[in-house]
């Protein structure tokens, strides 16, 4: 999860549901385990990365903004999750930084709705078949 935040570490991730596509859809290009997600209405869910998320921001690696559970609700990388997560994103191939920074910036200019739609296209096998970047 910090991964994604690294990414584009100026631009927030705006919504919880938001964090949670980002990460489905990452967890369907790159081969990591993640926990299972459950669809809600809306979007998938995943009870984990909830956790994950209150633990990173009490551990000061995030800040959250907004009020909780709104789409006013916004997630920000501190610079002790930027020292923390910099180590692993540097020792990435070049190719896969460069795929994570461009799909963080399309999973943003989707948007709320537009990812989710893009996610529901991609598990029905309309999308492209691995799952690649908007």
């Amino acid at each position: 999860m910090l991964l994604l935040l690294y990414a584009q570490p100026a631009h927030p991730v705006w919504g919880r549901y938001m964090v949670m596509q980002e990460v489905h859809l990452l967890s369907m290009m790159f081969p990591v385990d993640v926990p299972p997600f459950e669809a809600t209405r809306n979007g998938v869910f995943s009870g984990v990365i909830n956790d994950t998320l209150l633990s990173l921001e009490s551990g000061e690696l995030l800040t959250r903004n907004g009020r909780k559970g709104s789409r006013n609700e916004n997630f920000k990388i501190t610079r002790g999750g930027i020292r923390r997560i910099q180590l692993v994103f540097d020792g990435l191939p070049p190719e896969t930084r460069l795929e994570l920074q461009e799909s963080r910036k399309g999973f943003d200019q989707l948007g709320h709705e537009g990812l989710g739609n893009y996610i529901s296209r991609v598990r029905r096998g309309e999308g492209a078949a691995s799952a690649q970047a908007p």
